[in-house]
């Protein structure tokens, strides 16, 4: 289980869940295959531009969900002792799958004292990026079969940088919904962006911490 993220100068508190073997190939070397999955969600008003004529106000059901499932190889050098016991630098790579929800507003405009309201949804998202990181941690072993882990990653989120929006970055095009265009390939691609962004946080930097059986 990893948790931490940095996002807009502070930290929330978000989850991954794994599930990793790892195997020695050396005395003080090991090479691992890690499943895990994350969930979180992003918020579209600060990524949402409409057509201010007429605008009375905007609203929506709830923020899209971002779900992300992921494989990834890892190597291992523990520092002083065998393997798995101690310190280690860890260098690892990856590919995660993953998908958002359904963004569904509603766009309320007043003309000639005429109030009229158009409902959008921006149909969810299917798409992939490459991951790279480094760790570092200990183990300890207790009564020789149950490993005690933990440490610290930073992993890259490939494509996600330009479109976080609590990093310092240059921004770039398909940053913004376009509210008026609904469920449109330009919105789409937004999405997909916006996901990545999202991701890119969740996966900076984490805290780990995990239990596993030496065999």
């Amino acid at each position: 289980m990893e948790t931490g993220e940095l996002e807009n100068g502070g930290v929330s508190l978000n989850f991954q869940n794994h599930l990793r073997v790892d195997y020695a190939i050396s005395k003080k070397s090991t090479l691992g295959l890690d499943f895990s999955y994350a969930g979180t969600y992003f918020n579209p008003l600060t990524n949402l531009d409409v057509n201010a004529a007429y605008l009375r106000d905007f609203s929506y059901l709830q923020n899209p969900s971002v779900r992300a499932t992921g494989i990834t190889l890892a190597f291992k050098r523990f520092k002083h002792h065998y393997a798995p016991l101690g310190i280690y630098w860890e260098y690892k790579i990856g590919l995660v799958s993953f998908t958002t929800g359904d963004f569904q507003y509603t766009i309320t405009r007043d003309s000639s004292s005429v109030v009229y309201q158009t409902s959008h949804t921006v149909s969810g998202i299917n798409n992939i990026a490459f991951t790279a990181g480094i760790g570092y941690g200990f183990n300890r072993v207790i009564n020789d079969i149950v490993v005690l882990s933990m440490g610290l990653d930073f992993t890259y989120f490939s494509g996600g940088y330009p479109y976080h929006n609590g990093l310092i970055n240059e921004g770039g095009d398909y940053q913004y919904f376009d509210g008026d265009m609904g469920d449109s390939e330009y919105n789409r691609e937004v999405m997909v962006n916006l996901a990545r962004g999202r991701l890119f946080a969740h996966y900076l930097m984490n805290i780990r911490f995990g239990v596993g059986i030496l065999l």
